[in-house]
């Protein structure tokens, strides 16, 4: 426990709490199981459920300033384009205020002063910071003894952690599970197997093009085009996806299925899929029929059920 906070103790002490977090699914019945029935050592658990599927491991390895300056630069990019908005009141296509799109345009010479200075104390505590880490890297790195012992358990182990879809948090399934899960779900309908050679590609990138010059003719915004097509070229561009699944733990005893994603940060043609999103989000804006977002939806749900409940319905 070298290293562990008072927070780590009072999780011990309520360990408890930490193993109803998690729980183990059984691909053939879809069922969730305990993991004290399963008998899942306790650093495994460990790593699984203490922390957020957010946090962000830190190993001894100092970071590199190269990455503080791209995220500097999306984040001024981001505020400028902002500024260039702010009077107007429809919401923006996305294609426009994405973070890879760089802000050439004239801003507020106080905003540009206010964001010349954080970013030069920012670089300047980044390299004083690391400047005092380089001997003392112990001080950098969040990653306990306890940790590392539950992921080294976990990778020599016979279960693999996937993510749940609503809770946020993971269950353990057999490693062999995983790839019958796999299998299931490249055996519907939707899924054409081809190879992908260059030709194939290279007709694909034709295609889109050609779909982005007839937007950009139909709009007569040549910006718009140079926009949809910037998405080709940015750094890590690719076609290919890979497969995610994630547990569908809200669903009953025997219910229990999976939900495939198809995960692609830098997909080369999100510029126009981006664009059709925002075209037809505004045009069927007026329908106040359509639900527009599961908010919206509890809200008209709540409303609803208030009227029907009250002494006057």
């Amino acid at each position: 426990m070298k290293g562990a906070s008072v927070r780590d103790w009072w999780w011990i002490r309520n360990f408890d709490l930490l193993s109803e977090k998690l729980a183990v699914y059984n691909y053939e019945s879809k069922t969730l199981t305990s993991v004290q029935e399963c008998k899942i050592p306790w650093p495994i658990v460990w790593v699984c459920t203490r922390y957020s599927r957010k946090h962000i491991f830190a190993k001894r390895k100092l970071p590199d300033l190269r990455w503080m300056h791209e995220e500097l630069n999306q984040f001024c990019n981001k505020m400028k384009w902002r500024w260039i908005f702010r009077h107007d009141p429809s919401p923006q296509p996305s294609v426009k205020l994405s973070l890879n799109s760089r802000c050439f345009a004239p801003v507020d010479a106080g905003l540009q002063f206010w964001l010349d200075n954080f970013c030069r104390r920012m670089v300047c505590t980044a390299c004083s910071g690391l400047k005092k880490l380089k001997w003392h890297k112990d001080w950098w790195s969040n990653v306990t003894p306890l940790v590392r012992l539950g992921f080294r358990m976990l990778k020599n182990s016979q279960w693999k952690p996937l993510p749940t879809d609503k809770t946020g948090g993971y269950v353990l399934v057999l490693k062999e599970d995983e790839k019958a899960i796999h299998e299931e779900v490249f055996s519907k309908s939707m899924y054409d197997i081809s190879s992908a050679n260059n030709i194939v590609v290279d007709e694909l990138y034709k295609n889109y093009f050609a779909v982005v010059k007839q937007v950009e003719l139909l709009t007569d915004d040549k910006h718009l085009g140079a926009q949809l097509r910037k998405s080709v070229y940015m750094e890590g561009a690719r076609l290919a996806s890979f497969l995610a699944v994630t547990v569908k733990t809200t669903k009953p005893q025997g219910a229990v299925s999976c939900r495939n994603l198809h995960c692609s940060s830098r997909y080369a043609f999100k510029g126009l899929g981006l664009w059709l999103q925002n075209e037809l989000a505004s045009k069927l804006r007026p329908f106040s029929h359509i639900v527009q977002s599961p908010q919206e939806f509890l809200t008209e749900f709540d409303e609803q059920t208030s009227f029907w409940t009250s002494p006057s319905g």
